[in-house]
């Protein structure tokens, strides 16, 4: 045991000659003798270690005691002094035995090992002189209490996120299937054991129709989409469909509870509109005003009947104020097989003054054909083009805020190409804002450029095999004259719910599905990012919404509120936002700080503006290796892993709010929104610089052979060899290693990376090549110059020394190991491995792999750009 003693021994020595007690004879009249001096032990602090205590494992409980008295505490000539420890009152044990401590001297120690108990809340305590051998000034001061909460051992939680059918609309007599997402939202993989797998379990209406697929070992805050076995549909009505994750009970969870989820569902019968009198027609999935249609009813009724179906104009959207309109009552004959048809004009919507989006739809038998906006059968919208592009014609009745109806062509087009649009391809969708297009002759700001347009070409060139498309809806994102203020008003807002729904439905009736699809977009095109991914069957797979619009309150805007638009939950599989809290030269705000909320990770940003929060977002998806871009590479949003932070830190101004609901600060400049820096509440220890992988503050040649002796290996986001944070050690991990090659913590990083779990990180970028956007300077070239230098010795003799030394006494284990040394050797004798650069292969520990193959792959990556041979 280690006593850290605060008096000098001279002094010790000193009191030491006087015993225990220390007493003066005085002449006074009553010829008293006192004693001056006595022990007073105390014990100033208790704890746990580790801080964290966990049923069922063990723990230590230390104590620091002081001797609070004028005299030193000393148990006797044949004794010592213990300090006895409790758990609920339960002793578990003497610590370490001491004496003799000096006045104002403290020391540390500790129980004996103790088992925690059950999760829940407990007390400790620790008693000075626990076997009461010390006379003390004071005998009742020698106990500290405090409470310790014992945490519940590590468990997975698994739960239903969400159910859903496929197809979206089920009709009696025609088969469909139970998806579902499930999720582990415990803290320890869910794992059912060596011989078995999780199952998720189906029911319709209780009843049991099969097991979904089989998975096992669900990380936690993994999610995972599953789906039952083909089921035959129930009759007409409403039914209940339910999802059991851990169907079979497999595996043990901390909540045994919360393992199914249940939704209603309606069973329809087999309405639509056809391009024909005939069920083999076409569907129509789009219509015009004054095109006409066909009302098909298949199976609706009995042979020879004739029903009447009526043709509903959808008001139930935004502000429904006057009620579903009854455009027109369709008889319809059912010849002897059941079947029947009559043909229908759409017409122009009238001016009613409600807010509908002229969305029509059938209604029969008690209105069991629900609205067109759940169903693929007639959409307001009317597509045309083939190939690399699609537009769509849209209509909405725009009420009293202009005295017309309001139309509107929006355009999804491949920016990448000239082929046709490929739904099996991964999709990167970008939508633009208020006032945008992606013409590149369109500007409106100073820098006169089409900032969505280089977005756009940015995604394009970061994202390399994947598909980019562009939703161009400039028609309704222009400022309109509003007559009644005499001001150009807000009320392209009106076009927000339905472009982001026409979208949804033509991305999906080209082919589209949940995993390929992923959308970006801006103010105005942010907020469609979220209606898109509503509306979408299944949600979207990612959302990244930059800055969306705040919302513009009436006459200025139309009855919309861009902040009810939601990016996560089942909308979206991950999601990203940008708030850009200041108002750059102007001082205007335009984005919401209540939408971005919604986000699975929400940042806010500093030292930008509305528009040139645009250029950030590009910056820092064209540079991820970069000290702050890492964190925001379009990979590491595909990993679909939370970055190092705690979540729910920040307020929307950028300060620290226990209510807050944004992950992250990020500070930028104010002409073209660079990264300078972040600011974060780290969620342990993780990454503190770009390719730092050892921690030690610089990033130099050992952070490689961590690097490649973790190549494949999968540790947790930013941790390990995980430069940027995809949860798996990649070739990206070595780029982002060598672009920071030579760069230390001390240059770039404002303070230090905290490595516990409360610490507050913050990386600034003042002094590094990121903050002007070039390559790193001469002065910092020539110290990295200067730091592989110190490897070479200039002389001859300094070498053989140095070969000396390398063949005696080596204790390395083995090629992964001695990068550093092998390439030391190479460099001292001029030489570079002349060989073919070896594949890299992804699997872990390469051991097998040559030294001199190893070194080769680095001395190829560092000959050109890092020295000169």
């Amino acid at each position: 045991m280690s006593i850290d003693r605060r008096q000098g021994d001279a002094a010790r020595t000193k009191r030491r000659a006087y015993a225990n007690h220390f007493c003066r004879q005085l002449s006074v009249e009553a010829l008293e003798t006192r004693c001056l001096l006595a022990a007073d032990l105390v014990v100033d602090n208790i704890w746990t270690v580790p801080s964290t205590v966990v049923e069922g494992e063990s723990f230590y409980i230390r104590a620091r005691i002081r001797n609070a008295g004028t005299s030193t505490a000393n148990a006797g000539l044949f004794a010592n002094q213990e300090v006895t420890f409790y758990l609920n009152g339960v002793k578990y044990g003497e610590g370490d035995d001491y004496d003799n401590l000096d006045p104002g001297e403290t020391l540390v120690t500790r129980s004996i090992s103790i088992t925690a108990p059950s999760a829940g809340v407990h007390s400790i305590r620790a008693k000075a002189d626990g076997n009461n051998e010390v006379d003390e000034s004071n005998e009742g001061n020698n106990n500290r209490t405090e409470s310790l909460t014992v945490q519940p051992p590590p468990a997975p939680d698994l739960i239903v996120e969400n159910i859903w059918t496929d197809p979206a609309r089920v009709y009696a007599g025609e088969d469909f299937i139970i998806r579902g997402r499930i999720k582990n939202q415990g803290n320890a993989t869910a794992d059912a054991g060596l011989f078995a797998n999780q199952e998720v379990t189906f029911f319709l209406n209780d009843d049991e129709y099969g097991e979904g697929d089989d998975y096992d070992g669900l990380d936690p805050n993994e999610t995972l989409n599953v789906r039952s076995i083909s089921i035959d549909s129930p009759g007409v009505g409403t039914h209940s469909i339910r999802a059991k994750a851990d169907g079979n009970n497999e595996v043990a969870e901390s909540d045994e509870g919360n393992n199914s989820r249940t939704e209603d569902i309606t069973v329809y019968r087999r309405l639509s509109w056809r391009t024909g009198p005939s069920p083999d027609d076409a569907e129509v999935t789009s219509i015009r005003a004054g095109e006409s249609v066909w009302a098909v009813a298949d199976g609706a009724s009995d042979p020879g009947e004739t029903i009447v179906v009526a043709v509903i104009e959808d008001d139930t959207e935004g502000l429904d104020i006057l009620g579903n309109d009854n455009i027109a009552n369709l008889s319809i004959a059912l010849d002897s097989e059941g079947i029947g048809a009559v043909e229908w004009v759409a017409p122009w919507q009238g001016d009613d003054l409600d807010t509908p989006n002229n969305r029509f739809y059938l209604s029969y038998d008690g209105g069991l054909f629900d609205p067109q906006y759940e169903s693929p059968y007639l959409r307001t919208y009317v597509g045309s083009g083939a190939g690399n592009s699609f537009t769509g014609h849209l209509a909405y009745d725009w009420g009293g805020n202009i005295p017309i109806e309001g139309t509107i062509d929006a355009t999804i087009k491949r920016f990448d190409s000239s082929l046709p649009i490929d739904p099996n391809t991964r999709t990167w969708l970008v939508i633009h804002g208020r006032n945008g297009s992606f013409a590149p002759g369109n500007t409106n700001d100073e820098t006169n450029e089409n900032r969505m347009l280089q977005l756009a070409e940015s995604v394009d060139e970061v994202t390399g095999a994947d598909q980019v498309l562009t939703l161009d809806w400039r028609d309704g994102a222009e400022a309109f004259f509003n007559e009644v203020t005499e001001t150009y008003d807000f009320s392209g807002e009106g076009w927000l719910e339905t472009v982001g729904k026409w979208a949804s439905a033509a991305l999906d009736n080209m082919g589209f599905t949940t995993s390929v699809l992923n959308v970006i977009g801006h103010s105005w095109g942010g907020v469609i990012t979220g209606e898109l991914a509503g509306a979408f069957p299944g949600g979207v797979n990612r959302v990244v919404a930059i800055d969306p619009a705040e919302d513009a309150p009436p006459p200025l805007g139309k009855l919309y509120s861009t902040e009810s638009v939601d990016f996560g939950g089942a909308h979206s599989g991950y999601s990203w936002s940008f708030y850009s809290r200041d108002g750059g030269s102007f001082g205007i705000t335009a984005g919401s700080d209540v939408s971005p909320e919604t986000a699975d990770e929400a940042f806010v940003v500093t030292g930008s503006e509305h528009s040139r929060v645009v250029d950030l977002f590009r910056l820092m998806i064209s540079d991820p290796t970069g000290p702050v871009s890492r964190f925001f590479s379009l990979e590491r949003l595909l990993s679909g892993k939370r970055g190092p932070w705690v979540r729910d830190v920040y307020a929307s101004d950028g300060t620290t709010d226990p209510e807050g609901l944004y992950e992250a600060v990020i500070a930028s400049t104010d002409v073209v929104s660079r990264p300078t820096g972040i600011s974060y509440n780290s969620s342990g220890a993780a990454i503190a610089y770009p390719g730092d992988y050892n921690g030690d503050g610089a990033v130099n040649l050992a952070d490689y052979t961590v690097w490649r002796n973790n190549l494949g290996s999968e540790p947790a986001p930013f941790r390990g060899a995980d430069g940027n944070g995809t949860g798996t050690v990649t070739l990206s991990d070595y780029d982002l290693w060598k672009a920071n090659f030579g760069q230390s913590a001390a240059a770039s990083v404002a303070a230090p990376l905290a490595a516990s779990s409360s610490g507050q990180s913050q990386v600034s970028l003042a002094d590094s090549p990121e903050s002007s956007g070039s390559l790193p300077t001469s002065a910092s070239r020539s110290a990295t110059d200067a730091a592989l230098a110190s490897l070479v010795s200039p002389t001859s003799s300094a070498k053989t020394e140095h070969k000396d030394a390398s063949t005696a006494g080596d204790s390395s284990d083995g090629p992964l190991d001695n990068v550093n040394n092998e390439l030391e050797l190479l460099l001292l004798d001029g030489e570079w491995p002349n060989l073919d650069e070896p594949e890299l292969s992804m699997a872990p520990h390469r051991a097998e792999v040559a030294s001199t193959d190893l070194l080769h792959d680095l001395a190829l990556e560092l000959e050109v750009e890092l020295w000169q041979i």
